[in-house]
This record gives C-alpha cells, sequence and structure tokens, in this order.
C-alpha cells in the first residue's frame, strides 16, 4: 500500500520531513543565544551560605544564584570539566578537569578566572567535601587495598596547597562520604546504587556508614558503624548521598522506602529518621538526584527530574530554580562535514550505478564521473538500500515516518541514467509498527523479500500482495532460491539453538528444517545454479565451519567420472553448429598444411559469422535470462549434508559466484587470513581469492563481478580478486538537536519491541516517552544525553541496561601530545601510621617488582629514600613515583637488623591483576589453616572460558587430597557458563574403575571436563551478577552443596546490545530467566544463601576477617563428615563372586 508521495528536487537545500507522531518539532539549528534554557545540569553543589550554587552542563562549570535566573559560564576550556566543589569560605571552587590529557583536580575563583591544577598523577580521583578550615578535600580514589572496585576506593585527605601527602582516613571500601564540620566523622556509603534506577530492592543497595575518626581503639582504627537497617530477606533500599548539618550531629541522605527517592534526616545515636522532601506525594516516582546541603545548613539543593530545586531542611517546601545560559552557549547545534564514507551501498543490476547512504541520507552515482546526486534530505536514518532488477526502481528503508518502513524513489530520466536526474519521487511503501529491514530482491526480479521485526516477508516488485512466508521469535538472515520460488532462512527454537529452513514462497508446504542439528546453523545461501546450499555451522567447540547440501538426488550421485565425461563431450562439440572449414585431407580449399584457404566466398561466409556470432550473443543472454531449474528432493536430503573441513579456519561471509560453481568465503587458511573460495561439486582446496572481502557484498551476475564497500568506499571486486573503489565526497549538514531526538526515538523504540517483559515491568512506556522526549533536543551534550536517556531506561527497573554515548557538538580537547604523565607502582604497602625517618613496609605484592629476587623487599623493612630523596611520613609517593618515562630507580632499603643496601626497581605500570591473585593466594591459605588442610578452596573469577579453564585446573590443584571444595563466586559479574561449570561438579558417578596396584577412580579422558563429586559450599555475595546468579540458584535447586555469603543482586537478564544514529548505543535486555522450581524470574529476586551474612568494611584489610569465608569452611566441614559417615561400596572380583 502506498501511503505517501513527495516529490523532491536534487537542488533541495532545506530538511526533507513528512509529518509523523514521531517527529516532533524541534528548535531551529544555530548557536546557543542568551537566554536559552539550561536542562539537566550535572553535579550541582551550593556556596556555603546557601546563596548561589555552581553545576557542570556542557562540559563547563557554571554559576548562578540560588534563586535562578542567567547562568554564567566560569570555564571556557575544551576540556570536560565537572563535579564542582565550592571552598569552606565560598570564594573558591574546585573542580575535576581533564584538560591536561587525565582527570585531575583544578581550583579556581568562584567567579571565575585562572584554574590552578592541584594534582599530577594518573590516579582518577573524586572531590566530597572541603574541610571547614578549607584546607583539605575529602576525596576518595582507588587503591592497592583490595582488587575489587568496591573495595578498593579509599577516602582521603587532601591537602590543597600540596604542602603534605594525602592522608588515608580509614582503611575500608568508599562510594561516597561527607566530612563532619568538626573533622572528627566521615559518613560513607558503601554499595552500589543509583538514584536513575527506579524501584530496586535488593542486597547491592547502598548503605550508610559512620566512620569515627577519635575512637581510640587498639589497632588505631577508625570506628565503623552501619547506620541504615536490612529489610527482610536483603531485599534493601539505597541509603545514600550524605550529607552534614553545622552541629556535626545531624545528618541527611537520600533513601527510596516508598519507591520514590527522597531526602531524610537522621541523628547520631538514634535510629528514627525524618522525611524532609514529598516529591512522591500524589503518586509521582519521580525522586530527587544528586542532593547537597550549605554549610550553613539553610538551604538544601538537588535535581528534580530535569531541573535544580532549593528546599528548606525544615519544612521540606522545594522550590524551582529556573536556569539561562547568559551569553553565547558552548555549543553549534548545525554540525558541517565532509563526508567520506558511506554506511551502506548497493549497485545497478549491470554495475554501472549506485546509490549509497552518507550522512545519513541517500546519494546516487556513477563510477566515472563520481558526482554523488542527493536523494533524500531527512536527518533520520535511511538504510537496506536496493534497486529493482530494470533499476528503474530504488527500495530502501527509512525512520522519516516515526517507524521503520519500505520507502520507494523513481526519477523522470527515460535513459535510467539516476546521476542526471533533477527529480525524485519517493513513496512510502510500508505503514506499520513493525521494523521492515533486510530487503532483497528475488533473482527473476518480481518480488522482494524482507524481514518485519521477527518475521520473513515478501511483496511484489512494486509493493503490493504484502505477505508472511514464515513466522519466528527471532529475526533471520535469508536467500532466494534462483527461481524465485523458495527461500531459505535461519531461525532459532525456544531453545536457541539456529537451523536452516527451506519454505516455498507460495505457501504451498510447511517450512523445512535443512540442518536439524542440536549446535548453531546459520548464513544460509542458494547457490545461482539452484543445486546447492551452503551455510555455516558450529559443531567442535567455537570452530564454524562450512556445510553444502546437494538438493537433487541426482547432482549428489553424479561422479568424478561424470564430471569428466560432461567436459569432454563439451570439447567435442562445434560451438558455432558447423564444421571448422573444410577437411584438411588436401581435398579443394585446403592448403598443403590442411588448413583451409580463402575463396571468392569468404565476404559472406563472414557475414554469415558475424550473424552467428549476433545470434550467439542474444541466445547467451536469453540463457541468462532463463531461471535455473531448482529440483528438491526431501528423501534422503538429511544424508547429503556435507562437511567442508578446514582446521581452525572459522569460516563465515559465504558468497556463491553466480554460477555455483565456486563459494567464496571469508577464513583463516594454514594460519593466512584472507578470502577464498572453493569449487564445486568438487571442493578440494581453498584458492585464496583477496586479503579480505567486500562489506556487505553481493555478486552481480550481469556485470559478473562482487559489489560492496571497502573501509566505507563503493567498491566493486572481479572474480579473480580484483577490486576496484569509487571514492566520494558529499558535505553534510546535521542539526544535533533532532539528531537527539532520532537516536532518542531509535533507543525507545528498541525496547518497545524487543525488551524482554512486555509488561515493561507493570510501566506505560508510552507515556514514559511521552515524559522524556521533548527534552532530547535541549541535550547537545553527551552527558546530558546520556543521562537523559539512562533515566528513561531507568524507569523499567532492571538490569543489564545502560547508554552510553560520547558523540556531541561541543568543542573536542586538541591535544598536540599523544601521551601524559604516569604514576607507576613498587609493590610496595607502607604501614599508614609509619612515624620515619623512612616508610615502614607493610606488605610486598607477589608478582610485583619488589617480590622478584633481583629486587627484594621484605615487609618490616624500612624504604629510606628514592634516587636519593629521602622519604618518611610526609612524602607524597605518588608524586614521586609519577614519571614521564618509566625507568630504573634506586631504593636504598634498611633491613629489620639495621643494614641499608641500594635495590634497583624497574616499577609496573598497573598491580590490579597482582592483587586479584593475592586475595586468591591468602584466601585458600586461610581455607587451609581454618580447615586444618582438608579442604580446598578456588574462586571463579568471571563466567567466561578463560575463568572456567582456571576452574578445571584449580579442580585438581586446589582439590587434591582434599575431602571438600569452597567453590566462590562472590565478585563475579557474570557471563555464560554455568552448564559447563555445572558439567564438572555434577558428572554422574555410574561405575569404579580400579587397575591392579592403583587405588579406586574413574578414567579422565572418558569425562567431558575434569569433574569434581565430593562435598561443595558455594560462595556468592550482592556483587555476584547475571550468570554468577544463575550458578548459584542451580546449585541451590539441585541441591549440590549449601550456600553461604550474601543474597546475591537479582540482576539476571540475558543482554545484547542496540547502535543508535548519533554512534551511541543502548544495552537490550532481551531474555529473562526463571526458577525452574517455582517460575519466578530471577530478575530482582537474588539467590538466597543458606546462611546469610555481611562480612564488616575492613574485611579485605591486612588483619581483616572473612566472616564468610569462615562460616563457609565450617559448613563444608560439616557437610564432609556427613558424607564420610554414609556406608562406602566395596569392591568385589569377578574372582570373589565365583566363589
Amino acid at each position: 500500500m502506498y501511503l505517501s508521495t513527495i516529490t523532491l528536487s536534487a537542488a533541495a537545500t532545506g530538511l526533507f520531513s513528512v509529518a509523523a507522531p514521531v517527529s516532533a518539532a524541534v528548535p531551529s539549528p544555530g548557536f546557543q543565544v542568551a537566554g536559552e534554557s539550561i536542562r539537566l545540569p550535572q553535579d550541582p553543589t551550593i556556596s556555603p551560605d546557601g546563596r548561589r550554587l555552581a553545576f557542570g552542563w556542557q562540559d563547563d562549570i557554571w554559576s548562578a544564584p540560588i534563586g535562578g535566573g542567567e547562568a554564567t559560564r566560569l570555564t571556557y576550556h575544551a576540556g570536560a570539566d565537572s563535579d564542582p566543589v565550592f571552598s569552606a569560605d565560598g570564594t573558591q571552587i574546585y573542580f575535576t578537569s581533564d584538560r591536561s590529557g587525565r582527570a585531575q583536580i583544578h581550583v579556581m575563583p568562584a567567579e571565575g578566572g585562572p584554574a590552578r591544577q592541584i594534582t599530577h598523577d594518573s590516579n582518577r580521583k573524586r572531590i566530597h567535601d572541603v574541610s571547614s578550615d578549607g584546607r583539605y578535600l575529602l576525596i576518595s580514589q582507588s587503591t592497592d587495598r583490595g582488587w575489587h572496585y568496591s573495595e578498593s576506593s579509599r577516602a582521603f585527605l587532601l591537602d590543597t596547597q600540596g604542602e603534605e601527602p594525602k592522608r588515608m582516613l580509614f582503611d575500608a571500601g568508599v562510594m561516597d562520604a561527607a566530612l563532619s564540620p568538626d573533622g572528627t566523622k566521615v559518613l560513607f556509603e558503601r554499595g552500589r546504587s543509583s538514584p536513575i534506577r527506579k524501584g530496586y530492592e535488593g542486597p547491592q543497595a547502598a548503605q550508610l556508614w559512620l566512620a569515627d575518626l577519635t575512637t581510640d581503639s587498639t589497632d588505631g582504627q577508625a570506628t565503623l558503624t552501619r547506620l541504615d537497617k536490612d529489610r527482610e530477606r536483603f531485599q534493601n533500599v539505597a541509603a545514600m548521598s550524605p550529607m552534614w548539618a553545622p552541629d556535626s550531629q545531624t545528618y541527611y541522605f537520600m533513601s527510596d522506602p516508598a519507591g520514590v527517592f527522597e531526602i531524610f534526616e537522621g541523628k547520631l545515636g538514634s535510629d528514627d529518621t525524618r522525611q524532609v522532601t514529598h516529591v512522591g506525594k500524589g503518586g509521582s516516582d519521580d525522586g530527587v538526584f544528586s542532593p547537597v546541603l550549605s554549610r550553613n545548613g539553610s538551604t538544601l539543593l538537588m535535581r528534580h527530574r530535569f531541573d535544580l530545586v532549593s528546599c528548606n531542611p525544615k519544612t521540606g517546601e522545594l522550590s524551582p530554580i529556573a536556569l539561562s545560559a547568559a551569553g553565547d552557549g558552548t555549543s553549534n547545534a548545525l554540525e558541517r562535514k565532509r563526508i567520506t564514507n558511506a554506511s551502506n551501498v548497493a549497485f545497478t543490476a549491470d554495475g554501472k550505478q549506485m546509490a549509497f547512504v552518507a550522512g545519513e541520507d541517500v546519494y546516487v552515482m556513477d563510477r566515472i564521473l563520481k558526482e554523488p546526486v542527493r536523494i533524500t534530505f531527512t536527518p533520520h536514518d535511511e538504510s537496506n538500500l536496493l534497486f529493482s532488477a530494470d533499476g528503474k526502481r530504488l527500495y530502501f528503508t527509512s525512520d522519516t515516518s516515526g517507524e521503520v518502513d519500505i520507502w520507494e524513489a523513481t526519477h523522470s530520466q527515460e535513459d535510467g541514467i539516476w546521476w542526471m536526474a533533477d527529480d525524485f519521487e519517493l513513496r512510502q511503501v510500508t505503514e506499520d509498527r513493525g521494523v521492515e529491514d533486510s530487503l532483497q530482491l528475488s533473482p527473476n526480479g518480481t518480488h522482494i523479500g524482507y524481514t518485519k521485526d521477527t518475521d520473513l516477508f515478501v511483496m511484489d516488485e512494486d509493493g503490493t500482495d504484502q505477505r508472511r512466508i514464515a513466522s519466528m521469535w527471532a529475526t533471520p538472515s535469508f536467500d532466494w532460491s534462483p527461481d524465485g520460488k523458495w527461500m531459505v532462512y535461519d531461525t532459532q527454537d525456544d531453545d536457541y539453538n539456529s537451523d536452516i529452513y527451506i519454505v516455498p514462497v507460495d505457501g504451498t508446504r510447511e517450512p523445512f528444517n535443512l540442518s536439524r542439528h542440536p549446535d548453531s546453523d546459520s548464513s544460509p545461501v542458494w547457490s545461482g545454479d539452484g543445486k546447492r546450499i551452503a551455510w555455516v555451522g558450529r559443531r567442535d567447540g567455537e570452530e564454524a565451519d562450512i556445510y553444502v547440501v546437494e538438493l537433487a538426488k541426482a547432482s549428489d550421485e553424479e561422479t568424478a567420472r561424470d564430471e569428466k565425461l560432461k567436459k569432454a563431450l563439451e570439447a567435442m562439440k562445434d560451438k558455432k553448429g558447423g564444421k571448422k572449414g573444410a577437411k584438411a585431407d588436401g581435398k579443394p580449399g585446403a592448403g598443403p598444411d590442411g588448413a583451409a584457404k580463402p575463396d571468392a566466398g569468404s565476404k559472406a561466409d563472414e557475414s554469415k559469422k558475424d550473424d552467428a556470432s549476433t545470434k550467439e550473443k542474444e541466445d547467451q543472454k536469453e540463457d541468462q535470462k532463463k531461471e535455473p531449474q531448482v529440483v528438491i528432493d526431501f528423501d534422503g536430503i538429511f544424508e547429503r549434508v556435507d562437511r567442508l573441513r578446514y582446521s581452525d579456519s572459522y569460516e563465515s561471509a559465504l558468497i556463491w559466484f553466480g554460477d555455483g560453481t565456486k563459494l567464496g568465503f571469508s577464513a583463516t587458511i594454514e594460519g593466512e587470513r584472507g578470502f577464498y573460495s572453493v569449487g564445486f561439486p568438487r571442493p578440494e582446496k581453498p584458492e585464496k581469492i583477496a586479503a579480505a572481502p567486500l562489506s556487505a557484498d553481493r555478486w552481480l551476475t550481469e556485470a559478473k563481478e562482487f559489489v560492496g564497500h571497502k573501509g566505507g568506499v563503493p567498491a566493486s571486486m572481479s572474480d579473480r580478486g580484483k577490486t576496484e573503489t569509487y571514492e566520494f565526497e558529499v558535505r553534510a549538514k546535521r542539526d544535533w538537536r533532532e539528531f537527539r531526538m532520532i537516536a532518542f526515538d531509535q533507543a525507545w523504540r528498541a525496547m518497545r519491541d524487543r525488551f524482554y517483559d512486555e509488561a515493561y515491568n507493570n510501566k506505560d512506556w508510552y507515556a514514559i516517552r511521552g515524559k522524556y522526549r521533548p527534552m532530547a533536543a535541549e541535550c547537545l551534550g553527551a552527558a546530558e544525553f546520556s543521562e537523559l536517556m539512562n533515566m528513561m531506561l531507568g524507569e523499567l527497573n532492571a538490569s543489564h541496561m545502560g547508554h552510553r554515548g560520547n558523540a556531541d557538538p561541543l568543542p573536542e580537547l586538541d591535544s598536540n601530545s599523544d601521551w601524559t604523565a604516569q604514576t607507576y607502582h613498587l609493590g610496595l604497602r607502607v604501614e599508614l601510621d609509619s612515624e620515619g625517618p623512612g616508610l615502614v613496609v607493610e606488605s610486598v605484592i607477589p608478582g610485583s617488582p619488589c617480590s622478584l629476587s633481583r629486587s627484594l623487599v621484605l615487609p618490616g623493612e624500612t624504604l629510606l629514600a628514592i634516587d636519593g630523596a629521602e622519604v618518611g611520613p610526609q612524602t607524597d609517593l605518588e608524586k614521586i613515583l609519577t614519571m614521564e618515562q618509566l625507568r630504573e630507580l634506586d631504593l636504598l632499603v634498611r633491613s629489620k637488623s639495621g643494614e641499608e643496601r641500594t635495590v634497583s626497581v624497574r616499577p609496573t605500570f598497573s598491580v590490579a591483576g597482582l592483587l586479584y591473585d593475592e586475595w586468591i593466594e591468602n584466601t585458600r591459605a586461610e581455607v587451609e589453616r581454618l580447615s586444618e588442610g582438608k579442604l580446598g578452596y578456588l574462586h571463579i573469577q568471571g563466567m567466561n572460558f578463560t575463568s572456567f579453564r582456571q576452574m578445571e585446573e584449580d579442580l585438581y590443584h586446589a582439590g587434591a587430597g582434599k575431602d571438600g571444595l569452597v567453590i566462590d563466586v562472590r565478585f563475579n559479574g557474570g557471563g555464560s557458563t554455568t552448564d559447563h561449570v555445572l558439567t564438572a561438579l555434577t558428572q554422574p558417578v555410574h561405575a569404579i574403575t580400579q587397575s591392579r596396584g592403583s587405588g579406586e577412580g574413574y578414567p579422565q579422558d572418558r569425562k567431558i571436563y575434569a569433574s569434581w563429586n565430593k562435598p561443595i559450599v558455594l560462595m556468592c555475595n550482592e556483587h555476584s551478577f547475571s550468570n554468577a546468579e544463575i550458578l548459584s540458584h542451580a546449585i541451590k535447586q539441585i541441591g549440590r552443596g549449601r550456600l553461604v555469603g550474601m543474597r546475591t543482586a537479582g540482576g539476571v537478564i540475558s543482554t545484547g546490545a542496540v547502535g543508535l544514529i548519533d554512534g551511541g548505543m543502548v544495552r537490550m535486555p532481551m531474555r529473562g530467566w526463571y526458577l525452574v522450581g517455582t517460575g519466578e524470574d530471577m530478575e530482582l529476586n537474588g539467590c538466597e544463601p543458606d546462611i546469610a551474612l555481611w562480612n564488616d568494611p575492613t574485611w579485605s584489610t591486612p588483619g581483616g576477617e572473612d566472616r564468610q569465608l569462615a562460616k563457609a569452611v565450617e559448613v563444608l566441614a560439616e557437610d564432609v563428615a556427613a558424607e564420610k559417615a554414609k556406608p562406602r561400596v566395596k569392591l568385589v572380583p569377578a574372582s570373589q563372586l565365583r566363589k
């Protein structure tokens, strides 16, 4: 059905659009002007007296009166400036900027002016607060105190004058923090929460803690006390963003006990809290973000939805703050670009003309002149270009109408030359909510195949008679039979196994499963002669191979001799239908050598030859037009599937040469990656055609070549691999306001169509679109747009979500250097209370430079100097170890006995991986100690094959001679290998073997993996995520062992990703996981261990106690004792049975 018709001039200069429900009007392009509203300000902060505010917006720092009005831009740097904090007296603003190449802390006057860089190392720091005397910043940064992000960050006081080294306040992980006005206490946040995600309840919710720095404890450490409480079954809500009142006893924080983030007030020594704000009153679930309190306690500042509001903390009354930009803004919404790359390419059948998408619009061009002519004038995403068989129509998909539909372009040129046309007519072919994709013309040119959402469709070439060919839940890839009567496609079943199907276009029979295999088969292609279908299949491990089926029995039954016989008979035929002149037998007309002589009738003969030649060419054209006969013998077809084996080749991108006698593919053959071909019907050794195939390639039968693009440039390739590219340049304009709207729509539609829960977590997805979409055009900065997108996605309260994107029209940091100074690590940890002289070594990280024999430093020794410069408690080691060029350093070290020596050492870039290894060894040693050597320990770092292979090794290494095994998936972020782990842990025990002189056992080479059948305990915690949670649920469901630790996060959805027009992407949660026993969704339903307990915040520090580990050892010891108490089977040899 044709729904819209638009005539365009190639000389048009405006932006083409059609009326649509999604394409609402947006502001005019151009520079930001004075008075334009500022929306979604980032990282707000408030002056000590509560009269002014500052915030980040479009990568700069801005300031405004607390009542709103015009905001003044304080920084004008192309670098990204963020996280402003007022000094204690309000005269300065501290902020973070990457203007030097790395994120560093800077300070500038509160009214703007030159900025001074305070930090100079390569470790990123976050500013949280300022001390009351203005001397110190409360910051946090990652350290060597733990390997996981949740345990490695520490709170420090940083001297703003640079005269003292930064000082760690207490030894526990910190996510956010606030320093009390009297400097004696720190409120800090642990856990992982974001107010952007609405309604999360679970153990990962942020916790609020108090660190009392004045405590006179025996170990000299601060006393840490948790202020919020656990809910039933640890379905906790967040307590985050702590703020101190001036009395250092009253505090404020953000929490969502009713599902809406509000501000609450608490007092030390009391469990009671008072709700300050009531933004959820009336049923709204839009909470507050990023709260801060003025130093005098008079005013709270926060963001509600898209704008800042102030609040009286006594009454809870909110006052909106409207902000506008004073002077020119930071960006130009209208971007002009020269574009030389195409994202989509199509050629006419003769290969002489091409169409491509550049800068989101469609252009046409020839091979010689190469002057592109623009067909569409939209800011929307055009794709899937396809010429009709006669080259008179050009089809494509576009979301101009608000949904992705098929459009048709035609021109008025009678000669068929697109690039000479002045006017083009566009017709909308489809109009529905479905997403049309993957347009493909039938070989006879009469039909177009395409996918709509997940189904396979066909329509007549003119767009009529649109009909569904096959229904499925997963979008297929497909190909036509050369006679246009069949289609072959791949699709997944309910077990996500992909198979190859063939189906007649006329619907006379049901789809037929051609591959019928439990391993993945995909990407089918039909040969040009109609005899074969090839596809890629995976059978052994991860390697893919080519599979080919002979569709007709007769073709499969042909022998090599049959092929030779055909060739021999062909060689004997007279190609021109007659004899080659007179016989070479000495008769008239023959020369002495038997060659025919010219005679008087030669001119007439030549004329006859010309006529014959012309007729032959016409016959060849007729032969090309004839549709190949496609014969499919379904009986015994599975036995005719052959596998082409080339070791470690990983074939992909299959494409048939025109006549079907050669199959092209990408592969690595004998270690060399390239584009190869193999002949049929007797495939032998592949022949390399080129270094790589063209992208999105297609074979043109008439032109006898491949066409596609190479590195984004339209290109053609001969059957011998000769490649020709067709470079171009177009000048395009992009209005980023429209661009943002389109990207928003794409993300919203993707979730509408593919989010795993069709009820959208009981949210009105259309209403959510209406709430957020008007803001999209106002978010020119990447940070603001990403914030908006994540707010929209957060409405679904789902894991595995998020928007990423850093493209925007803001000025870019133009650095002339490709390096910055780097902070290195010696591998030494020093005692926090070293009194000097020197620094006492607390521990040495195994595997680090100072653990090596040639540069060994031992715990308890004292580091006195580095390269001749004395070090002590007042030394900033980070500053010394920050170097422009890595070099060897000389350390002056004093042993415990008082002897001094020089150690030459070359520092390392990072110790992150070494910290993990250290934790594993220390934990393994602790299990050895607690169990008196009877139990083993292994940790699965991720649900990936690297970790799984390590687990297999550890089953022997850590389990050798042990009675039980502690298996730890704490801090495991997930992956996909649960079933492999279960295979190793649940191998059926059906027999016992024993050779003469050996003990009882079972042949390891008969098993799939190394296995473990003795008792286990599985450890999990709130940072066990996704596939690690699936494993935890599985162990509990099947009763393989008991679980100890903490309830898992409740984040279990299989995810993919969807790319957006602006270069960003959104993650796509597309598959839910449900418990077998109850049918309950694992999402928001973390696995509850049999024994649940928290570790203290200092558990991972030297001297800290891993209470969860101790409990796991205790539980496993009980289970081992119970297992040993069971009677054992005594082996009875046959010789004894015969007695």
